[in-house]
């Protein structure tokens, strides 16, 4: 999904300056994007050292090919990163947002409403007229206090 949405950037929308990523390094925007993401979803538990060993882990793991057979080193992931444009990262999550909005339409939602995940925790809210009548209330809940 990165590469088709950073196939639509033009090259000026890819790089700060027109000679950043032009010398066939290892980390390619496509690449620093799909890190970033990775670097997302880790929620800021680790360091980059971690989160570059983690991915290229996950890599090999899954057959996926990477430039090197060895994580590229945590400064060399800063600089690239800095040599990304902050239009290219809207673009992407434009693009991805776009991407879920098609695939997740009508018979894939629960109650009108998309699932990304469910891991069994439990959320309390506060007891209001619309969730009641949006979901029912549990079996020998409380009733709503009318006012």
């Amino acid at each position: 999904m990165v590469s088709s949405i950073l196939a639509t950037a033009s090259d000026p929308d890819l790089r700060l300056r027109a000679r950043d990523f032009s010398r066939d390094g290892k980390l390619t925007p496509d690449l620093l994007v799909v890190l970033l993401l990775f670097m997302v979803a880790d929620g800021n538990r680790r360091g980059y050292r971690h989160i570059l060993d983690a991915f290229w882990d996950e890599c090999a793991s899954h057959g996926v090919p990477l430039p090197s057979a060895q994580p590229v080193t945590a400064s060399a992931f800063c600089q690239a990163r800095g040599k990304l444009s902050s239009e290219l990262l809207r673009q992407v999550l434009h693009g991805a947002a776009s991407e879920m909005e098609s695939g997740f339409r009508g018979a894939s939602r629960w109650n009108g409403r998309r699932v990304f995940a469910v891991d069994g925790c439990k959320v309390n809210l506060q007891r209001s007229v619309e969730l009641d009548a949006r979901f029912g209330r549990p079996e020998g809940g409380h009733p709503r206090k009318r006012p």
